[in-house]
């Protein structure tokens, strides 16, 4: 995941960091 962040334009950097924060925080709470 970390490298489409970084191929990302910049303004949509914000938006794909909190997504990825937002499945990781999902599947933790799946576990």
């Amino acid at each position: 995941m970390s490298t489409t962040v970084t191929t990302a334009p910049r303004s949509l950097r914000p938006a794909l960091r909190r997504h990825v924060d937002l499945l990781r925080v999902n599947s933790a709470l799946c576990r």
